[in-house]
């Protein structure tokens, strides 16, 4: 209590302990509560401090998100399941239950040829370096500079193959391979 202060805690009152300075200038200090309030306006940095910030309703709505409104939530679950429909209708490039290859890209059955072609690139290669070396270095049968037969390893490119169209004396080249994202977009449009 107020009234038993002096007695209980003088020592405190002798200390100024109720007030703050916040310069050495005399008679400058200001009581603690007041203070504190005038510090929090200041770093609030509006008009009314945070007394008329807290009061005013219009800026408490101001400060929420909009994303977090009930409407906003269900919106964007109906989106995120519309995008989870789309992409599970697709061919899962990760699924080991497959017996055979798929190209991403058009979601057709890649050959055996072109599937095992980039597994055989290695040893193609070192064969090659064989040959080279034989021929060129070793035996001398061959020119040392005279270019290298180029290797063509079937690749998922060589599955869509593109066939020329004529359209009004220019030639259109269509190929069977499609942009995955041009797909998903075309999904989505169509499912809006």
């Amino acid at each position: 209590m107020l009234v038993n202060l002096p007695q209980q805690s003088k020592d405190l009152l002798q200390a100024n302990g109720f007030s703050v300075s916040r310069s050495d200038t005399p008679a400058s200090r200001t009581a603690v509560d007041m203070t504190i309030e005038q510090t929090m306006n200041k770093h609030a940095k509006t008009s009314d401090g945070i007394v008329g910030f807290m009061a005013n309703i219009e800026s408490k709505n101001c400060e929420t998100h909009k994303e977090s409104f009930l409407s906003e939530r269900r919106l964007s679950e109906k989106a995120v399941k519309k995008a989870m429909d789309t992409f599970s209708a697709f061919l899962n490039p990760f699924d080991t239950e497959r017996e055979h290859l798929v190209c991403i890209c058009s979601g057709q059955k890649v050959p055996e040829d072109v599937a095992d072609d980039p597994l055989k690139v290695e040893d193609v290669g070192k064969k090659s370096f064989k040959e080279f070396v034989d021929t060129r270095l070793k035996d001398k049968t061959t020119r040392f500079h005279r270019p290298l037969t180029k290797t063509k390893p079937k690749t998922f490119g060589s599955v869509s193959k593109s066939t020329p169209k004529k359209s009004a004396k220019n030639v259109l080249k269509i190929k069977a391979g499609r942009n995955v994202f041009g797909q998903l977009l075309a999904c989505h449009k169509n499912i809006k």
